[in-house]
């Protein structure tokens, strides 16, 4: 047996590291799920006592930015329902555009953008209470010039509008 093992040494060696390797992989994937990820709370469409997301502006023209100065817009987002209305899942269609979340008395959101968007995020408004949403175009960050149109999503747990896009455009110049 001895003679065996030293035979094929190498290829012991390599098979056990190849097994040590997908452990740890697979420890790595089951630790990184996070529990504390609160769910969503859901209701009937027809639940009166249901949170109702009222945004703003759902359409907006920022109209001539100058290519290097980043622009922002302040969109508000109240709950006109009788429960705490929760919005997640936020993303936006281009690296040039983010989003930060704004709820009164509360830490702001993470800056979500089309490639950063922190997981588990739920933000809360309480009924009758209202949110800010600061988006951010920066047209400088792809080089960007002409008429663009871009878009912000999330989700809420309303049941009658559970996803929420909303999109700009505007007329990038160069100064």
């Amino acid at each position: 047996m001895k003679e065996i093992f030293e035979k094929n040494k190498n290829i012991v060696i390599s098979v056990m590291v190849v097994f040590l390797v997908i452990g740890i992989g697979v420890l790595i994937a089951f630790s990184n799920t996070d529990n504390n990820v609160k769910p969503l709370s859901t209701y009937s469409k027809n639940n009166e006592a249901a949170p109702k997301v009222v945004v703003s502006e759902g359409n907006f023209d920022l109209g001539e930015v100058p290519y290097t100065l980043p622009t922002d817009k302040t969109i508000t987002v109240k709950n006109e329902g009788e429960s705490v209305l929760q919005l997640t899942d936020f993303k936006t269609s281009c690296g040039c555009t983010s989003v930060v979340l704004k709820i009164p008395g509360m830490e702001d959101s993470p800056k979500f953008e089309m490639h950063n968007n922190p997981t588990g995020y739920v933000g809360e408004i309480a009924a009758g209470k209202e949110a800010e949403l600061d988006i951010k175009f920066d047209p400088k960050a792809h080089n960007i010039t002409g008429k663009v149109e871009r878009t912000v999503f999330f989700n809420t747990n309303d049941p009658n509008k559970e996803k929420i896009t909303i999109t700009f455009k505007a007329d990038v110049r160069e100064n």
